[in-house]
């Protein structure tokens, strides 16, 4: 990784403060002034700025229990982002809150519609994030929902076997469909197009009242994180997106 980079990622320097201090010579490598930030760096080498040791963060792996009303997204002009609350405030009383410029660094591992509830992950590791979201991986999403009408037979049978979306090239992957009560269903996806879940029962000639994630792949939301709550996730969590 590039020493201007390693900088950036385990600190609270921005890109351009980093290169200002190893323009500056208060960076060393392995007790070596390094002027090119360029250099690259490996797990052998120790950085140093002004004495200090940089040492390497471990990636966050977040999940939170989203409320309505909150926008999945990093920053926003009209609804509050879920970023905002990865806070102490929300923490699960044992988990320790990351730093404010780790937070608002953390990308969206599937995202919901500001009025969708339910399961959301975050992290800061890139390749672990695309393996959630990559439709190559076929990850699925199960969701609670809530209809205005029931479904009868020939939409459920319909919904298994993939609809044709409006403005869709392809009809949706095959979805696996639990009933629940005759307005209740639990919906099982592997995909993430646009508001699909929504467009998939208009489609099938009901609406979505409510909407609640449940699960992405084999992990399951915290039952007991309030709406607005987050905790770190367990390493067996972050082993099971493989």
């Amino acid at each position: 990784m590039r020493l201007d980079k390693f900088i950036a990622n385990n600190s609270s320097y921005s890109r351009t403060e980093v290169k200002r201090l190893i323009k500056n010579k208060t960076v060393c490598v392995d007790k070596k002034i390094t002027t090119d930030p360029s250099f690259t760096v490996t797990n052998l080498n120790t950085v140093r700025i002004d004495g200090e040791i940089i040492e390497a963060i471990k990636p966050l792996y977040i999940m939170l229990n989203k409320p309505t009303g909150y926008v999945c997204a990093n920053k926003d002009n009209i609804h509050s982002p879920v970023v905002d609350l990865i806070t102490e405030q929300h923490a699960r009383q044992s988990d320790q809150t990351p730093p404010k410029y780790r937070a608002q660094s953390l990308q969206i591992a599937g995202r919901l519609d500001v009025d969708t509830t339910g399961l959301v992950l975050l992290t800061d590791n890139g390749e672990w994030n695309h393996r959630v979201t990559s439709p190559n991986k076929a990850c699925f999403k199960r969701y609670r929902v809530k209809l205005e009408k029931p479904l009868d037979d020939a939409a459920i049978k319909l919904l298994s076997e993939g609809v044709m979306l409006h403005g869709e090239k392809a009809a949706t992957l095959p979805a696996t469909v639990e009933l629940i009560s005759n307005t209740e269903v639990l919906l099982s996806i592997q995909e993430g197009r646009f508001h699909q879940v929504k467009r998939m029962f208009v489609k099938v000639g009901t609406c979505v009242v409510k909407l609640h994630r449940e699960a992405i792949g084999a992990i399951e939301l915290d039952t007991n994180l309030k709406p607005g709550q987050w905790r770190h996730l367990t390493n067996e969590e972050i082993e099971a997106i493989n």
